[in-house]
């Protein structure tokens, strides 16, 4: 089930994940049937069915889960509760000892290369390049419409300005938001005043986080591509990857939460390898025998392939 715009990227064969999950219901004999998300709840729910939502928003349930892109490309949330923010992922414990570091290597080394050398962010990113000076404080906006999507602890103006009044010697830049409003665009603007140490700028985000000492947003992803520079970050909003940075959740918190997160070393290569293995990889090899063991996990009998070729 997905809203009408999703709905057509699948039909069209836009997803390898659902091309792949639609063959091998094919295979096992399984039929698939899609819906609108906004006429789902008036469908008679067989205890047979199962049910995956590609959706925001929180949808436990059932012989259900949900579905989404990760924040890098290439990467799917499978989720019992939902994607992202609300992410169980959220609510699990990060142990740095207990991830092999030989693999993490691996992993950091690979995301590196292909988002950070690649300059690759979910939206276009100017040339990468631009004269920033090192350890600088990043401040990442969002647009947080619609708001029932994302939990922030501290509205973004007051979080901004916080920011500005403990950044001591720092040089602060502001990265609007790429679909920013005109009215928070144009308060943004108004915040740029280089001879006081605060820019507004449009510069690449790995321009900015390999220069950053710390990024600080509410809850965007950003700062989670950060971790791939190495950056510590400041959250001001609820996510699923803050076990690695440090949280405010009030104004008044900020300037002692600034001296935390840059005086801090967090454990950046672990947890990457940690994130990102919650997460399925549908051009992988292993995708589908992931994908059904978590779906036998919420009982119901899904063979992967591996099962199916054994029989």
């Amino acid at each position: 089930m997905a809203y009408p715009d999703r709905l057509g990227g699948i039909v069209s064969g836009k997803f390898t994940y659902f091309n792949r999950l639609a063959d091998h219901c094919a295979e096992i004999g399984l039929p698939v049937h899609l819906y609108d998300l906004r006429t789902a709840s008036v469908l008679r729910r067989s205890e047979d069915d199962f049910h995956l939502l590609m959706t925001d928003k929180p949808s436990y349930a059932p012989n259900t889960l949900v579905t989404l892109p990760h924040y890098l490309n290439g990467y799917w949330y499978l989720d019992e509760l939902a994607p992202r923010h609300h992410s169980t992922l959220r609510l699990l414990p990060f142990d740095a000892d207990s991830v092999p570091l030989p693999a993490a290597r691996q992993t950091f080394r690979r995301l590196r290369a292909k988002f950070v050398e690649g300059n690759r962010s979910k939206y276009q990113q100017a040339p990468a390049g631009a004269d920033l000076p090192q350890g600088l404080i990043a401040i990442f906006c969002q647009e947080l419409v619609p708001s029932d999507l994302t939990v922030p602890y501290v509205e973004q103006f007051a979080m901004i300005d916080a920011v500005i009044t403990a950044r001591a010697d720092r040089p602060v830049y502001i990265k609007p938001h790429p679909l920013q409003s005109k009215e928070a665009r144009t308060r943004l603007d108004a915040l740029h005043r280089p001879e006081a140490g605060v820019h507004v700028t449009d510069a690449s985000i790995h321009d900015l986080l390999a220069a950053a000492a710390v990024s600080v947003t509410q809850c965007s992803a950003v700062a989670f591509e950060g971790y791939l520079h190495r950056t510590p970050a400041l959250l001001c909003g609820q996510t699923d990857f803050h076990h690695i940075a440090t949280v405010a959740r009030h104004a008044d918190e900020i300037a002692a939460a600034l001296d935390t997160a840059i005086a801090g070393a967090p454990p950046f290569v672990p947890y990457l390898h940690w994130h990102m293995s919650h997460l399925l990889q549908p051009k992988e090899d292993d995708f589908l025998p992931r994908f059904c063991a978590r779906v036998r996990d919420k009982g119901f009998d899904l063979p992967d392939p591996v099962i199916l070729s054994q029989r």
